[in-house]
C-alpha cells in the first residue's frame, strides 16, 4: 500500500476553481468570508484529490499505477484520508489515464513533435497579487499550448469557454514564460477536459476546446475586473452555475428568499389539496401538481445539504448545535494489515494454494483494447456489448439529451413488435 500527504494549496481571492464564481458573482469573495470555511470537502471530493494525485506520480515519476495500489491519500492536516483501491482504478483512473494517451499521440502525431508537460504546476495569475492555482497538466507541442484537468466526478464538465482551465492557461504563460517559449495573440491554446463520466453518455473521455493567447488576454482583464469589484461592498451579486460549490449558499440573500416562496407554494398547495379532498367531484391534475413539488424541492435540496454539509463542519471542529450531536458511522470492511508479499509468504508455509486465496479478474474492454493496439490487434466488435442505461431519471425538458420512452410507450411498442 502507498501512502501520500500532500497538501493542498491555492488562493482565496480567486483559483482556478473559483474563477467562474468571481466573475458571474463579485459579492461571491465577501460572502464566502462570513461561513465557517472546510478544506476536507465531500466523500466524491477526496476520491477526485487521491485519483490526482495517483495521476500526477505515474506522468511525473513514471511509475506504472497498478504498483502503488492500494493508495492511500492523506490530507497534509491529516484530517481526512481516502484509499483507492484497484476497483475504483480500473473504472475511473485506468480509462481517464488512457484517453489522456490517446489523445496526447493524436496531437503529437498531427503536429509532428513530441509534447513536452508540467505536471501539478503552481501558477501565479498575472495582475492579480496573491491569485494563483494548481494546474493539473500543461503541455507544449509544436508552439501550442494545452491545459488538461482530471474531472472524475458525478457532474458533466464542459471544456468549451472554461473559466478553470483558461485561470490555467493564464497562469501558466505568466509563470512559466521561458518554458513554454515565444507567443503571439493568434498562438492555439487547447483546453481539454478529461472525464471517464463521458464514456457513460457515449461521449469522448477527453472534450477539448480551442482558443488563442489573445482570448487569454481578454480573460484576463475580465477576471481582473471582477475581482477589483469584489472588494468593494456594492459588487455584483447574481445566481448561475457557478453557484453549484460555493459554500456562500447559507448566507446568500438570492439563495434563502427563495425559502420564504416555498412556505407561501406549501400553503397554497395544502389549500388546494384540502379543497379537493372534500368533494368526489374534483379531479387532480397530478402533473401539475408534481410539476410544482418538483419545483419546490429544486428550491429547498441544495440549500439544505449546504446546510447539513457545513453544520456538520462546524460540529467536527468542536462547536456546540443546540439538539445535534455526532455520531460515528458504521465501520467499512476490514482491510489487510500486510503487503501481498507477506500473505503469499504465509499461506505458502501452509500449503494453502494461490488460486484458493486470490481471485483473476478479467480487465475491462477500454484497458483490453488499449494492450491489444500495442501488439496491432483488433478487438472484434461482437466481442464488446455496448453500454445499458441503469434506468431512467426525472429531468427538466429542456436539458434532456437522451429521451427514454415511458413504460406505457414501451408497452406500445413491444405490442406494434409482436404484432408485425
Amino acid at each position: 500500500m502507498s501512502e501520500h500527504i500532500t497538501p493542498d494549496a491555492h488562493s482565496d481571492i480567486v483559483g482556478g476553481s473559483t474563477a467562474a464564481r468571481r466573475i458571474g458573482c463579485p459579492r461571491s469573495y465577501k460572502l464566502e468570508q462570513l461561513v465557517p470555511k472546510d478544506e476536507r470537502g465531500s466523500e466524491y471530493a477526496r476520491e477526485g484529490t487521491a485519483l490526482h494525485e495517483i495521476m500526477a506520480i505515474v506522468l511525473r515519476d513514471g511509475v506504472e499505477p497498478t504498483a502503488v495500489l492500494p493508495f492511500t491519500f492523506t490530507a497534509a492536516d491529516g484530517s481526512w484520508s481516502f484509499t483507492v483501491d484497484r476497483q475504483l482504478w480500473d473504472d475511473k483512473g485506468e480509462p481517464a489515464l488512457a484517453a489522456f494517451d490517446k489523445f496526447c499521440i493524436g496531437v503529437e502525431q498531427d503536429l509532428g513533435e513530441d509534447m513536452r508537460f508540467l505536471i501539478e504546476r503552481r501558477v501565479e495569475f498575472p495582475g492579480i497579487p496573491g491569485a494563483f492555482g494548481t494546474s493539473d497538466i500543461v503541455g507544449i507541442c509544436a508552439g501550442e499550448i494545452f491545459v488538461m484537468d482530471w474531472k472524475f466526478g458525478f457532474k458533466t464538465v464542459r471544456a468549451d469557454d472554461n473559466k478553470q482551465l483558461l485561470f490555467y492557461a493564464a497562469g501558466a504563460l505568466n509563470t512559466e514564460k521561458l518554458w513554454v517559449g515565444p507567443t503571439t495573440p493568434a498562438t492555439p491554446v487547447t483546453l481539454a477536459i478529461i472525464q471517464p463520466l463521458n464514456a457513460n453518455a457515449g461521449h469522448d473521455i477527453v472534450q477539448e476546446w480551442t482558443t488563442t493567447v489573445g482570448y487569454l488576454d481578454a480573460y484576463a482583464t475580465e477576471l481582473k475586473a471582477a475581482v477589483a469589484e469584489a472588494a468593494r461592498d456594492n459588487a455584483r451579486q447574481a445566481l448561475g452555475e457557478w453557484c453549484g460549490f460555493a459554500r456562500c449558499k447559507t448566507v446568500c440573500n438570492l439563495h434563502i428568499a427563495p425559502m420564504a416562496a416555498l412556505g407561501e407554494k406549501m400553503a397554497a398547495l395544502k389549500a388546494r389539496q384540502e379543497a379537493s379532498n372534500g368533494s368526489p367531484d374534483d379531479h387532480i391534475e397530478w402533473g401539475e401538481r408534481y410539476a410544482d413539488l418538483l419545483e419546490m424541492a429544486e428550491i429547498a435540496e441544495p440549500l439544505i445539504r449546504d446546510i447539513h454539509a457545513q453544520a456538520h463542519a462546524y460540529a467536527e471542529q468542536g462547536a456546540p448545535i443546540p439538539g445535534w450531536g455526532l455520531e460515528d458511522k458504521r465501520a467499512g470492511n476490514r482491510t489487510w494489515a500486510v503487503d501481498e508479499k507477506k500473505l503469499r509468504l504465509f499461506f505458502k508455509r501452509h500449503r494453502v494454494k494461490m488460486a484458493d486465496w486470490t481471485e483473476r479478474k478479467l480487465r475491462s474492454p477500454a484497458q483490453i483494447e488499449k494492450l491489444a493496439k500495442a501488439r496491432g490487434i483488433d478487438v472484434p466488435e461482437e466481442f464488446v456489448a455496448r453500454g445499458v442505461s441503469s434506468g431512467t431519471k426525472l429531468a427538466r425538458s429542456e436539458t434532456i439529451t437522451r429521451p427514454a420512452l415511458s413504460v406505457p410507450d414501451l408497452l406500445r411498442e413491444l405490442s406494434a413488435k409482436l404484432t408485425r
